[in-house]
């Protein structure tokens, strides 16, 4: 998947961007990069500070905040997103069960895009707090 056409129809196939209009779409896949990490791999770790923006194309990882597994992610999942939007360190650590191939899009560009595009900076609210919902009610 490394031409910017594949990233495009991977990212309108997620439910994150599904309501995205094409036109935010493109700009995001312009901005997004390939990454592959090894099964084992610590993606993300908790406390870290805010690099990138991830969403799962392949491969499955394992989100923790301490000792507690909080979800497993596959493709078309994200991680990253409180940390980055935020400017705060992560809140949990991604850690790949399997190979995993990630678009990542870097702070400084995915928050230049939200301040920009009214479409996904609506989106990006109900996610957050569903997260973190989700989050609380595991570690509770």
């Amino acid at each position: 998947m490394a031409a910017q056409s594949d990233h495009l129809a991977f990212l309108r196939s997620t439910p994150l961007f599904a309501s995205v209009p094409d036109d935010t779409l493109a700009r995001i896949a312009e901005i997004a990069s390939e990454k592959s990490h090894a099964a084992g791999k610590v993606i993300v770790r908790q406390g870290g500070g805010a690099h990138a923006f991830h969403l799962i194309v392949d491969g499955e990882a394992e989100v923790s905040a301490g000792d507690a597994l909080i979800a497993t992610l596959g493709p078309g999942d994200h991680f990253g997103e409180i940390a980055v939007v935020n400017n705060a360190k992560r809140n949990a650590t991604v850690t790949a069960i399997t190979p995993v191939r990630v678009l990542a899009i870097d702070t400084i560009s995915f928050r230049r895009l939200v301040g920009s595009d009214a479409a996904l900076a609506a989106t990006l609210p109900p996610v957050i707090a569903k997260r973190l919902a989700d989050r609380d009610e595991k570690l509770n």
